[in-house]
């Protein structure tokens, strides 16, 4: 999704002394009366943040222009911010403006480089999937933030640019987030430099087995995939896909860390079962599989209890999507034994009027927490059949409202731990009322 706003980015510092002015208590006053004098009509919004530094009530700003803001508008917010003069005692630091997903921060040597982009950026009427602006509380610390798609995205439209290629080299540092089924990535090297090769390897080995993470440095992409049994083919495929870039495939993780005998063979036992999209194995002999949707869960659990090499050490945690809930899947962890929850996970992971679920389904420490979009009161006949005794329980609602105790056949008021915005009383009697 492409940013539609400009960012003014202004970091934190440490105020010392005191004064009067209401900006040392985190306000911003005195910089949203400077910053607001002319060109308002652009702003659209001024946003005040806990700094780095917040206990000693330390602040950052973000200003937040149109996309559309033109380059003499944009250059003149740049010398208001170089002139600002805070007040005395301020807590304040102006650390740099960014346009267009494009951060020009204070101290960086890529800024005429990086204010050149934006302009192109501004007048081709595009902006960045991903953000590359200033790093809170870190001067010149700018890092490109986006996934493995976003930055595949943004090198295309990048090297679309009319003039791009006869810029200044600007040195890319970036730290690509995984999804749920997109891999780790990051990259250090000149932006110029990243060659159309990586793409097309990164989509010839995701062709035929997931990626876990890449790392792109010194002209050399690596490859990490989950454990294969046919890593010679995929090394062959990358290769040639790669069109003259090195390119390196390893198993499990980019630094090669050896992997257990068993686990190619375990993790093939999960993929072929229906309604899997994936598998990756983490560390700590972490199973991590995404379903297509809830149906699946028990067949899953139902495998693991069939492999001994399972049953000698691993844990699985489940990743269910859900439609009234995409983007935000719910989880299931179980560590062996007898799975008390899986049945609870399965009954709330399909009711809508459920949010958010994390079920921890461990003999030692179980635990469940769930966000529901109506009353808790009427929660409790719901939960109380499906939740393991001696769980942790976190329940929340409507109005900010939760309910924090351990899960027991009897609640009293000094089952909770803690109680915000819930009517207490409805919800004891309608726990211990329900079966």
């Amino acid at each position: 999704m492409k940013r539609t706003a400009l960012f003014l980015v202004i970091a934190t510092v440490l105020g010392l002394g005191t004064a009067s002015c209401a900006e040392d208590h985190g306000s911003g006053d005195s910089f949203r009366a400077y910053i607001e004098k002319s060109n308002a009509q652009w702003i659209d919004r001024l946003d005040i943040r806990p700094g780095s530094a917040s206990f000693f009530g330390s602040s950052e700003i973000l200003v937040m222009l149109r996309a559309d803001t033109p380059e003499d508008v944009f250059a003149d917010f740049q010398k208001r911010i170089k002139d600002y003069d805070p007040p005395f005692g301020s807590r304040l630091e102006l650390q740099g403006l960014a346009a267009n997903g494009v951060g020009v921060c204070r101290g960086d040597p890529a800024a005429p480089a990086k204010t050149k982009l934006r302009t192109q950026l501004q007048a081709t009427g595009k902006s960045l999937a991903g953000t590359w602006t200033c790093k809170s509380g870190a001067p010149g610390d700018n890092i490109y933030r986006g996934s493995t798609e976003t930055f595949l995205a943004d090198r295309k439209l990048l090297n679309s640019l009319p003039t791009w290629s006869e810029g200044p080299e600007i040195q890319l540092n970036a730290e690509l987030e995984g999804e749920l089924n997109e891999p780790r990535g990051t990259v250090n090297a000149i932006l110029q430099d990243v060659p159309a090769g990586l793409e097309s390897a990164l989509h010839a080995v995701s062709a035929r087995e997931e990626i876990a993470e890449w790392t792109f440095e010194n002209r050399v992409l690596t490859i990490a995939v989950e454990p294969s049994t046919a890593q010679a083919a995929i090394q062959q495929a990358a290769t040639a896909a790669g069109g003259g870039l090195t390119v390196h495939v390893r198993q499990g993780s980019v630094a090669g860390a050896a992997l257990a005998p068993e686990a190619a063979g375990l993790r093939a036992a999960f993929r072929g079962l229906p309604g899997v999209e994936s598998v990756r194995m983490g560390s700590g002999k972490w199973i991590t599989v995404t379903l297509s949707d809830i149906s699946h869960a028990a067949s899953v659990v139902k495998q693991a209890q069939n492999q001994p090499e399972f049953t000698a050490g691993y844990a699985l945690k489940l990743w269910v999507p859900v439609a009234w809930q995409p983007r935000n899947p719910f989880s299931y962890s179980w560590y062996g034994g007898k799975p008390t929850q899986l049945r609870g996970f399965e009954e709330l992971a399909g009711n809508p009027a459920v949010t958010a679920l994390d079920i921890n389904d461990s003999a030692d420490n179980p635990g469940l927490s769930a966000d529901f979009k109506v009353s808790l009161n009427n929660v409790a006949s719901l939960a109380k059949p499906l939740v393991a005794p001696g769980a942790w329980t976190v329940l929340e609602g409507p109005d900010d409202s939760q309910l924090n105790f351990h899960a027991a056949k009897t609640l009293t008021k000094e089952s909770f731990e803690y109680v915000k915005n819930a009517d207490q009383d409805e919800f004891i009697k309608a726990w211990n009322a329900a079966r």
